[in-house]
């Protein structure tokens, strides 16, 4: 027995779980494929993947014809709308859900760099220029990136390269009314530059920008940017992690599942294939190992499909020529991990776990040393979340440390170290110490998924308060005013947003109404939160009614020249209702 004892020691000293595998898929729909060609542009919509025009296998030769990939039916279609924009390459194009409109700005034709902005209505069948108002004057470019926000219903385009200049600019594209405007920008503005990529969050209305290639000395770029467009902020962020080296002419998709941004291929000289992505709950950048990638490419494009979980990528050009493939990419559905440890650990085969010897009884560390270490290593992959269940009687010395945090002290049978129910999803080694000789223990560790719906208290920094009015955007939460639960206070005026896990108060401007036992209610159209009634510092009730503009981060006080205003109240309740808004 002892010898078998010794045996799982030896054989289980580094044993990998192995998931289902991160995976490229070569996609071969039914069909006439587009030509061979590059510097074209995509955007997905109902589950199809839209493309049009770019650079042909003859480089000589503009494209503008328009394709759809039927994800659901793998199957290619070529479109044949009477009208269609002139052959172009380089543009961008987006997907508006509201209209089931694909969006085609920009791009070069051959002798000039464009400023045109198409949609094509897929109901319809048809193309249409978008006649700009003659005060609009949108700077004419191609090689730039450009989103669709669904909440703000407009195109933001950034950077690319404009007539004898490289930009840096960002422009906003309203769809109610039609019109171009220049959005003035604050904060860490990215240099000028073209071939970038980008993604959009659209939960949170921000745009991450990646890379590109400068001007003059500067080459192609490694940095990494965050437009917040609520309050027209850039941001340079400085992830931890596996970035992608510096590139121009690479493709970005967005995954609103797990706020992360895909990145793949591009030119540093030579063409690439590998991907990386951008994990923004994180702020950190992880690599992707995956066996046999497509072939290295740059100037291609990339959509994500939501519904498949999937990343789909056609064409590009590579150092064998221009490419009409198409490539897909699948996310494993399971993370791995491996274990390293000294013979303090007592490995033993769980199964889809690993635990100590004897499980689930105690084992006693009878080998009179100390400082004896585990240490667990997720893969780069690695998606699920780690759970621990360890137990002790030594008080002093035994603790795990994960991602960065000490959970010590002793835990008696079986109970959990201090780590949530649903586990930890680790982006780092996971160090163990098991530093008590003569000490009684044992510990299970298994890969799985998060369990859903569990609870966790997050520190708050508001302050105690009652009454307040409280209303829920997206993944962001406000809160607005009310009073100390001693009353001793006063009523409060602030406001604050809980967003990823964190409390931050919102400095705004404008009106600052006192207010407690208000109600709040949120107008998606014209992205405003509206306060009602309540009780003033005056103590007396109040029936104005009040705006904060989430986009503008201001606080006014709304007249009205015609209706009756409710009669004054507190503790009211209203819901918003977009009809005749």
């Amino acid at each position: 027995m002892a010898l078998l004892s010794e045996l799982a020691q030896l054989v289980f000293l580094f044993l990998p779980l192995v998931a289902d595998a991160n995976a490229w898929l070569p996609i071969s729909p039914a069909g006439s494929p587009p030509l061979l060609r590059s510097s074209h542009a995509a955007a997905i919509g109902n589950e199809r993947m839209y493309v049009f025009g770019g650079i042909s296998n003859d480089s000589s030769v503009l494209l503008d014809d328009l394709h759809y990939f039927d994800i659901q039916n793998v199957v290619w279609q070529q479109l044949n709308p009477s009208t269609t924009p002139t052959a172009r390459s380089y543009p961008s194009a987006v997907w508006d859900p509201g209209t089931s409109s694909l969006y085609l700005f920009g791009g070069y034709d051959g002798s000039s760099i464009l400023s045109e902005l198409w949609f094509y209505q897929s109901t319809k069948n048809t193309w249409n220029e978008v006649v700009p108002r003659q005060s609009d004057s949108v700077p004419a470019r191609y090689f730039h990136t450009a989103v669709w926000s669904t909440g703000f219903s407009g195109m933001y385009v950034f950077g690319g390269r404009g007539v004898g200049t490289i930009l840096n600019d960002v422009q906003y594209y309203n769809r109610e009314d039609g019109t171009w405007a220049e959005v003035t920008a604050t904060g860490s503005v990215p240099s000028i530059r073209y071939g970038h990529a980008a993604g959009w969050d659209d939960e949170l209305h921000r745009m991450y920008v990646f890379g590109g290639t400068g001007s003059g000395g500067a080459g192609v770029l490694q940095d990494l940017y965050c437009f917040a467009a609520a309050g027209s902020e850039w941001s340079l962020l400085s992830p931890a992690g596996s970035a992608p080296g510096g590139r121009s002419s690479m493709s970005a998709v967005w995954s609103p599942a797990d706020g992360r941004m895909y990145v793949f291929g591009g030119n540093d000289g030579t063409a690439l294939n590998d991907l990386h992505y951008y994990e923004s709950g994180t702020n950190n950048w992880h690599q992707i190992n995956v066996q046999q990638p497509p072939e290295g490419r740059a100037n291609h494009v990339a959509i994500w499909s939501q519904a498949e979980g999937r990343m789909y990528v056609f064409g590009g050009e590579s150092a064998s020529g221009r490419l009409n493939d198409l490539q897909a990419f699948s996310q494993a559905s399971t993370g791995s991990f491996s274990l390293t440890a000294g013979t303090a650990c007592f490995i033993t085969d769980g199964g889809a776990c690993m635990q100590s010897e004897n499980y689930p009884n105690r084992y006693v560390n009878d080998d009179g040393a100390n400082g004896k270490e585990c240490t667990i290593s997720p893969s780069a992959d690695n998606n699920k979340a780690i759970r621990v269940v360890a137990y002790s009687t030594e008080p002093c010395c035994d603790y795990i440390r994960m991602e960065g945090t000490d959970y010590s002290g002793p835990q008696f049978q079986s109970t959990t170290w201090g780590i949530p129910d649903n586990g930890i999803v680790p982006t780092s080694d996971i160090q163990w110490f098991l530093d008590a000789k003569n000490s009684w223990y044992g510990w299970r560790i298994c890969l799985e998924d998060a369990a859903p719906g569990s609870w966790a208290e997050v520190t708050s920094t508001t302050g105690a308060r009652r009454s307040h009015a409280l209303v829920a955007i997206a993944s962001a939460l406000y809160i607005h005013g009310g009073q100390s639960d001693s009353g001793t206070s006063g009523i409060y005026n602030d406001l604050w947003k809980f967003e990823r896990g964190a409390w931050t108060q919102v400095s705004f401007t404008g009106t600052n109404p006192q207010l407690t036992a208000h109600v709040a209610v949120y107008n998606p159209v014209g992205l405003t939160i509206l306060l009602w009634g309540g009780i003033d510092n005056t103590n007396a009730w109040n029936d104005n009614l009040y705006s904060y503009d989430t986009q503008m981060n201001q606080m006014s006080l709304v007249s009205s020249s015609s209706g009756t205003a409710p009669t004054a109240a507190s503790h009211a309740s209203a819901v918003y209702s977009s009809v005749n808004t």
